[in-house]
């Protein structure tokens, strides 16, 4: 493709929340939207990804809602899972919610959230590859497309990557290990991930989890939403 027939398409992310009578969000959709009126039917268009790395960021807080919840009420030890995926540095999807069960430890808590975190990022790696199968993209590219998890616990993500089941965490099991298969050094594959050790100040899933202090947050979201 000629460079001086190729022109970059400026866009931007647009969100929207629908929600029912009662004020409870129940779908939400996101759509990256470009300059329709920039076209020119003479020149060819591409849509600028500056990279086709899907990164996920993920954190638990552990019985985060003790002491402010009611001691009687079982929510207030459940753990909280937050998460969130980017491409091209731009948040795609994000969630934070209570975990399902209650964990025993901040291993456990932290382990399930990567756990749960990961069927959302392995078949948003599928269909981004199944979307560029259709587009124009080099070759190069298309095979190198990888996906990456970031973990800040050590524990998670030595079991993560380390795969060595202990008397502690035999019984995990039963729920959070089947994404082992799915893991490798380098994350190329169509269901492939790689998982990296983070330092928690740069966790961008931190505040989908707990309360922070100002500057944290600031940086936080910073790193998040660019202000």
């Amino acid at each position: 493709m000629s460079k001086a027939k190729t022109k970059i398409i400026p866009g931007t992310w647009v969100f929207r929340v629908k929600r029912n009578p009662s004020g409870e969000m129940t779908k939400f959709k996101a759509r990256y939207c470009v300059r329709g009126d920039l076209e020119d039917m003479d020149s060819s268009f591409i849509l600028w990804v500056s990279s086709t790395e899907p990164s996920l960021f993920v954190d638990a807080d552990f019985c985060g809602l003790y002491n402010t919840e009611p001691h009687t009420d079982p929510n207030s030890v459940r753990s909280r899972t937050g998460f969130i995926v980017k491409l091209s540095n731009c948040p795609l999807v994000w969630r934070s919610q209570l975990q399902t069960s209650i964990t025993c430890s901040t291993l456990e808590a932290e382990y399930n959230a990567l756990s749960s975190a990961l069927k959302t990022l392995i078949p948003l790696k599928r269909l981004l590859i199944e979307a560029t199968d259709h587009v124009e993209l080099d070759n190069g590219i298309r095979a190198t497309i990888r996906a990456s998890a970031f973990e800040d616990n050590q524990g998670a993500y030595f079991l993560a990557t380390n795969q060595r089941i202990t008397s502690r965490t035999r019984w995990y099991l039963n729920k959070w290990h089947w994404f082992w298969q799915h893991v490798t050094k380098d994350g190329v594959g169509p269901e492939t991930v790689a998982i990296h050790e983070l330092d928690t100040s740069l966790q961008d899933a931190d505040y989908f989890t707990k309360a922070q202090s100002c500057e944290p947050f600031k940086s936080n979201r910073f790193r998040v939403q660019g202000w």
